[in-house]
């Protein structure tokens, strides 16, 4: 649930979602083995997605491009070309100081 006035936030969809019906959800895929029956009614219940819900898929996307695109950076930064995968090798012991350090600082 969300105030009045306050803008939407899909987290706090996603925790409603896994706190009031987890349950449910863990039924479901027992029973059927998967939830995809209940993805699918549910595509057919509600064919069109509110504006809130497309601009969280939008938001998403974004994210995780500007995602790829800073480790890409640093990638660069470091000297890992992504096509050779022994290059990680030589930074092993320092790659997760050099990742954690400049996502925590950027």
């Amino acid at each position: 649930w969300i105030s009045p006035g306050e803008p939407y936030n899909f987290r706090k969809t996603e925790e409603h979602l896994v706190n009031q019906y987890g349950q449910a959800l863990q039924v479901i895929d027992k029973i059927h083995g998967n939830i995809h029956e209940l993805l699918l009614r549910s595509r057919e219940a509600h064919p069109v997605l509110k504006k809130k819900y497309i601009d969280a898929i939008n938001q998403a996307k974004l994210e995780a491009a500007m995602y790829r695109e800073r480790m890409k950076k640093l990638r660069k930064q470091i000297g890992i070309d992504d096509r050779e995968p022994w290059s990680y090798v030589d930074y092993q012991e320092d790659i997760v100081d050099i990742f954690g350090d400049a996502l925590l600082t950027d």
